[in-house]
């Protein structure tokens, strides 16, 4: 005889009169309570009403069926600005909502995180699944540039007191948060020598000078770039520094002048990096007027 059971109770009998036999129980349309551990016993005896046949010892077999919840939607995020400024606080928001199913029969619950984009977790979240939306919030403060980043909201469903049910996999969705230096600095120029008119022929040397404030903002690294315009706005000089918070000085020197160098010369200054998702400073202006007779 051979039974499957007891711990699921399912009490099927077959009697047999041969070893070589399979006997199969089907689980049709699987739901999570249908994991655990199913036996199968059997045991040999007589057909006849021999009384001095003894039954043999029960033999039992032991399988697991494991059952992975499945998955269920990606994560909803809030849409953000296009671009924040030092100083800010964002709010990144987050909703699940896990559809219902009659399969998912047992108590469940969901797990939801904030990964920063070295996939630490900011902030996490576990509540009971009731088919309902779940929300989770990461506010920064008072950002600063390093906040800059792709920020991705993760969640998964598991069962905690039932070891043959696996939890579902991780559903994501991310959010890029970007951040715009600052820059309210206007260059200084001065023209060596400095005169109202020039004569033709003479040598002008246009000097912009600027010095980017040190903030504690601007945690990381980043160039200030230095330009000289004309009236055309052609380049006629321009330099890329390492932004070091000092003073740094751009000319650029009119030879020999002519009357149709005569015109507006704009000095112009920007911030910006090579770091994701931060945005390149804008550009702030001065400009000079150059008389030539």
């Amino acid at each position: 005889m051979v039974k499957w059971g007891p711990s699921k109770n399912i009490s099927q009998q077959y009697f047999i009169h041969s070893y070589n036999e399979y006997f199969n129980y089907a689980l049709t349309n699987i739901k999570l309570s249908d994991a655990g551990e199913y036996s199968c016993t059997y045991y040999l005896n007589s057909t006849t009403n021999n009384p001095y046949i003894i039954p043999s010892d029960v033999r039992t077999g032991v399988t697991n069926v494991t059952i992975k919840i499945p998955n269920g939607n990606n994560p909803s995020i809030t849409p953000l600005y296009s671009y924040y400024t030092v100083g800010d606080s964002i709010s990144l928001i987050c909703s699940v909502t896990y559809p219902h199913s009659p399969l998912i029969d047992i108590a469940t619950t969901v797990n939801i995180q904030w990964l920063n984009s070295s996939n630490h977790t900011l902030n996490s979240y576990t509540g009971i699944n009731n088919n309902t939306e779940h929300t989770i919030s990461y506010t920064i403060n008072d950002v600063s540039l390093s906040d800059a980043g792709q920020y991705t909201c993760q969640y998964n469903i598991s069962c905690t007191n039932h070891s043959f049910v696996l939890p579902s996999d991780n559903m994501r969705a991310s959010t890029n948060v970007f951040i715009k230096i600052p820059n309210d600095k206007v260059p200084v120029i001065n023209l060596i020598p400095h005169q109202s008119v020039y004569d033709a022929g003479s040598d002008i040397t246009l000097s912009c000078s600027v010095t980017y404030p040190y903030s504690s903002y601007i945690d990381v690294d980043t160039n200030l770039t230095l330009q000289w315009f004309n009236s055309s706005n052609h380049i006629l000089n321009s330099s890329t520094i390492i932004n070091d918070n000092n003073g740094h000085t751009l000319t650029y020197t009119i030879s020999n002048a002519r009357l149709s160098n005569a015109g507006l010369y704009t000095c112009s200054f920007f911030i910006n990096t090579s770091v994701p998702h931060i945005v390149t400073s804008d550009a702030t202006r001065n400009f000079t007027i150059i008389n030539v007779k």
